[in-house]
């Protein structure tokens, strides 16, 4: 009877067990009800940062792939970094640092926002000079001309660094 008491104790927490498991990883109890996204507003808005995170909806908390979240939203041209993380009992939440434009290259007749790393990622508006033109034959991170320029600009003081119009 002790035995049978132990056993019977070791089987329902077995089916307890069982059961947490069950709920937490493949139903929808505590599942995906939110996607809280902080860090966005001057290049890109909560919505396109959720349209690329793709969480699905009512999807287990415990079964959402936070690495490929972030990947996806890495993938955005206006991101610099991003953290995904869960937030129980159902919120993904996406911290994403937007990329800061610091010069403005030509290409295909419109002025394109470079970031410090020589990354190109938003249309400038038109008519709007509040940036340096960085004029290299071929921006991006890769370009040691690009890599150059905004080194040397990166590295003025603010108030000499706002007088410059090209570099």
């Amino acid at each position: 009877s002790r035995r049978g008491r132990v056993l019977t104790a070791a089987a329902a927490a077995v089916v307890v067990l069982a059961a947490a498991v069950w709920v937490v990883g493949f139903t929808g109890v505590l599942g995906v009800r939110t996607v809280a996204v902080t860090g966005v507003g001057r290049v890109l808005t909560a919505e396109q940062v959720r349209a690329a995170a793709a969480v699905p909806d009512g999807r287990p908390l415990a079964r959402v792939d936070t690495g490929a979240v972030a990947d996806r939203v890495r993938a955005l041209a206006g991101v610099a970094r991003v953290a995904v993380s869960r937030s129980w009992p159902g919120t993904v939440r996406i911290a994403v640092t937007e990329r800061q434009g610091v010069a403005v290259v030509r290409r295909d007749g419109a002025g394109w926002l470079v970031d410090g790393t020589g990354v190109v990622f938003q249309r400038h508006p038109a008519g709007r000079r509040t940036l340096p033109l960085l004029d290299v034959p071929a921006a991006g991170p890769g370009d040691p001309a690009t890599r150059a320029a905004l080194a040397a600009l990166t590295a003025l003081p603010a108030e000499v660094g706002k007088q410059v119009t090209t570099v």
